[in-house]
């Protein structure tokens, strides 16, 4: 597995589901089977008209959250939209994608 890291690349022998499990949950998030994603590296999180959101990271990497995935992308959205003021210190920008 490969882990990205201020634009290193660092190799790890071992499952995502084990990385996952060694992390911290309310900094890191999985939103997709390959992805797992620093919470406060989202800049922005775009929700399409099909349920689908999309992340942009703050170095500009755009990651697709997957269906499985995306109620706990949404969860984490309310509470930053409740939690303004808590100790986080990124809040993303969330914006609707419109159908043109």
């Amino acid at each position: 597995m490969c882990v990205h890291v201020d634009g290193k690349t660092h190799i790890m022998r071992t499952t995502m589901k084990q990385l996952e499990a060694s992390l911290d949950p309310e900094i890191f998030i999985r939103v997709h089977r390959s992805s797992i994603v620093n919470a406060n590296s989202i800049a922005t999180a775009t929700s399409h008209l099909n349920g689908e959101y999309v992340l942009t990271l703050e170095g500009g990497a755009r990651l697709k959250v997957s269906r499985g995935y995306r109620e706990r992308i949404k969860a984490l959205l309310d509470t930053w939209r409740h939690r303004r003021n808590d100790r986080l210190s990124v809040h993303p920008q969330i914006h609707t994608a419109r159908r043109r």
